[in-house]
């Protein structure tokens, strides 16, 4: 994450002390995630992109494009579980089902869905990458289109 945060914030000519007082952390933690001495949590990627209006796939690596993006994007966890009981519901998958799939626990999946607990970055990524549907979909904060994403794995 370090060159990609790096990157960023060359790109968009700021310095760290930028980010992290519009994304509310300290200097301290948000120099661990630029040093990947910590990860970053969901959250703040989605703070990170709406700051830079960027799209969420640079950060979370399945891009290595920084593509520019009017999309903002939500961390409520109701919206993000209704969006993901709708990806299951599609694929006409029970939540086991869906659990083996992507192997990310049933009851992960289930507190996720049920908007108690927000989606992990490690989850979101998996289920994205196995469904098929774009992060940045489960993640805007509006009524999109739903898109799926074309697997390039040449």
């Amino acid at each position: 994450m370090r060159n990609k945060l790096g990157k960023l914030r060359e790109r968009a000519n700021v310095d760290a002390k930028y980010v992290y007082e519009n994304i509310n952390v300290t200097n301290d933690i948000y120099s661990k995630w630029e040093n990947n001495k910590r990860k970053v949590p969901l959250k703040y990627i989605i703070d990170i992109c709406n700051l830079f209006e960027i799209k969420l796939d640079y950060l979370l690596n399945l891009s290595d494009n920084i593509e520019i993006s009017k999309i903002k994007y939500s961390s409520d966890k109701k919206k993000i579980g209704n969006k993901l009981k709708e990806i299951r519901t599609d694929l006409s998958m029970s939540l086991r089902e869906e659990s083996k799939l992507t192997d990310i626990s049933f009851n992960a999946l289930s507190r996720y869905e049920r908007g108690i607990r927000l989606i992990s970055t490690s989850a979101l990524t998996k289920i994205s990458i196995k469904t098929g549907y774009d992060v940045n979909w489960i993640l805007s904060e509006k009524k999109t289109t739903k898109n799926k994403i074309i697997q390039n794995n040449g």
